[in-house]
């Protein structure tokens, strides 16, 4: 059983992907701690749950999925129930149905301290990590910030973090996330209390650009956080929920383009973007007014992903792989329940000689108890 009802938050941050070995990997917060478990088709989850930090206590977490050729790497970012200026990261290398996990390292990424900061790791094309976060300039104020390792495929240290927004705000909704781009450039986007916007790192000049407005949404919620990938030309696809819930798709080339419409519907919130990388197609999967799992994807036009599990039991948040090779390691991972227990579920696109049964093969991960986390809930409100 679960206590909480969000242990797969936030949206924007990644918790789920496939290590092209033959098995998909899930990470949530089960109430103690940020825990993971493996499956080889995400039906049967049986398999052994792990701590992934060994600090305890560490929550919402994020990872990134690297593949050398000859190792495969997944790296973590989360946050310790500490009252300070640091998230928790950490490394590990894939072997079969194992995680061998080097040693656990901060980053400073808040000139003050802060208890529920919300980050987002990723690895740029030079092979530096990045980290995104929420954070506080000021005792009284929230702005979201980048840092940079020091050293290639490291998190042992990290550099002095850039507070990316121009105009800090006075209430804790500050989700931001990083992506890499061409020759070790990084762009850094974020949801802050409505306000989607971006900038770009330039590694040539070690520096960041002019900030960009991408769009607005409804203010002082966590369900309208937007987003995105890179393509193989390294233009971004985004997608964001707008004011009146209807989805929405805009990419940035050298500038952002103008939206256009996933699902023209309103009432729908937290959206999740895939890229296959094969063929360049995009899923977008997303909540329904109802609460039900919508999908959609993209390969020239919009069409609906068929199948999809009709259950409209209460759910809140809905993430995804940042990237596959395939398009039946596509998967999706959310939160379920109005009430204790709450669950967390997974499915996946079917391969194809699966077709001739349900596209949602879905498998619910049994969670341990959980406990309310005071720092994680109460600074949020309700969302909308």
């Amino acid at each position: 059983t679960a206590t909480d009802s969000t242990p797969v938050s936030y949206n924007h941050q990644r918790k789920v992907f496939h290590d092209d070995a033959g098995n998909f990997w899930a990470f949530y917060w089960d109430g103690s701690n940020t825990v993971y478990t493996w499956s080889s088709d995400t039906a049967t989850w049986e398999n052994t749950v792990s701590q992934a930090f060994s600090t305890t206590g560490v929550d919402n977490p994020s990872v990134w999925f690297h593949d050398t050729g000859s190792t495969k790497i997944v790296y973590i970012v989360g946050d310790a129930s500490t009252n300070d200026g640091d998230v928790n990261v950490r490394r590990g290398t894939i072997s079969g149905t194992t995680i061998t996990w080097g040693t656990e390292a901060t980053s400073t990424v808040s000139g003050s301290n802060v208890a529920s900061k919300i980050a987002f790791i990723t690895r740029d094309t030079s092979g530096y990590l990045w980290i995104a976060s929420s954070m506080k300039p000021t005792p009284t104020t929230y702005n979201v910030a980048a840092a940079r390792s020091s050293a290639t495929d490291s998190v042992a240290t990290w550099g002095a973090a850039t507070t990316l927004r121009d105009t800090s705000v006075s209430v804790n909704y500050a989700f931001p996330t990083i992506l890499p781009l061409s020759g070790g450039d990084a762009y850094a986007f974020w949801y802050v209390d409505g306000n989607i916007e971006g900038k770009k790192y330039t590694a040539s000049t070690t520096s960041w650009g002019s900030q960009e407005s991408i769009a607005t949404t409804t203010a002082s919620v966590t369900t309208k956080i937007p987003s995105a990938v890179v393509d193989g030309s390294y233009n971004i696809d985004l997608v964001y929920s707008d004011s009146s819930g209807a989805i929405q798709h805009k990419q940035r080339t050298s500038s952002w383009g103008s939206a256009t419409a996933v699902d023209s519907a309103s009432g729908n919130t937290s959206p999740t973007i895939t890229r296959e990388t094969g063929t360049g197609d995009l899923y977008v999967f997303y909540l329904q007014s109802t609460g039900q799992v919508k999908g959609r994807k993209y390969n020239g036009s919009w069409s609906d992903v068929t199948g999809i599990d009709t259950s409209t039991t209460t759910k809140t948040y809905i993430t995804s792989p940042y990237a596959v090779s395939a398009a039946w390691k596509v998967a999706w991972l959310w939160d379920q329940g109005g009430s204790s227990p709450y669950e967390v579920k997974i499915a996946r696109v079917p391969e194809f000689e699966e077709l001739a049964i349900p596209i949602g093969v879905v498998a619910a991960i049994v969670l341990l108890p959980r406990l309310a986390r005071r720092s994680r809930r109460a600074a949020r409100g309700a969302d909308a």
